[in-house]
């Protein structure tokens, strides 16, 4: 998974699951090299998780220095709840250009609208993403599509 055309950008990623699993193989294949990841109480056991060919590219960043640092993406991938708590207290919205969030961004349609509210009024860029294309059982699927019973019906 080496991609020579890097681009010279930085994405914080927020999150410890998913973000592993999906977003670092994404944000590398489309060239980003610098991804940082904050640490916290459970960042040595995150460690052992990153295959050696991710390593190189991640940037273990404290609370205090990601505070002080702008970046060009911020990706969310936390349960809604959180993610709705992050937003209103507007963490990660003043240090970054575009802020890239799961789907569903709140536990209800109220609180997303809310949400909504507090990031365009900060004028900030954001989307809402839901792409399982890097995530392991999606590569199984399309590998194996060809074996399904023809009476099922797959969308993308």
């Amino acid at each position: 998974m080496s991609n020579e055309n890097h681009i010279n950008s930085t994405c914080l990623l927020v999150g410890k699951g998913f973000v592993l699993d999906v977003y670092l193989p994404a944000l590398i294949n489309i060239g980003i090299n610098q991804i940082f990841i904050e640490k916290d109480d459970s960042t040595d056991n995150l460690k052992d998780r990153i295959s050696k060919e991710y390593k190189k590219y991640i940037l273990f960043i404290n609370n205090q220095d990601q505070k002080k640092k702008v970046f060009d993406y911020t990706i969310i991938a936390v349960s809604p709840e959180k993610q709705y708590d992050l937003l209103l207290n507007k963490r990660y919205i003043k240090n970054t250009n575009i802020l890239i969030l799961e789907k569903p961004i709140a536990p209800s349609a109220i609180k997303a609208y809310e949400i909504t509210k507090i990031l365009d009024n900060y004028n900030i860029k954001y989307l809402i993403n839901y792409s399982f294309r890097y995530a392991f059982w999606y590569k199984l699927l399309l590998s194996n599509i060809d074996k399904l019973p023809q009476n099922i019906e797959l969308f993308f």
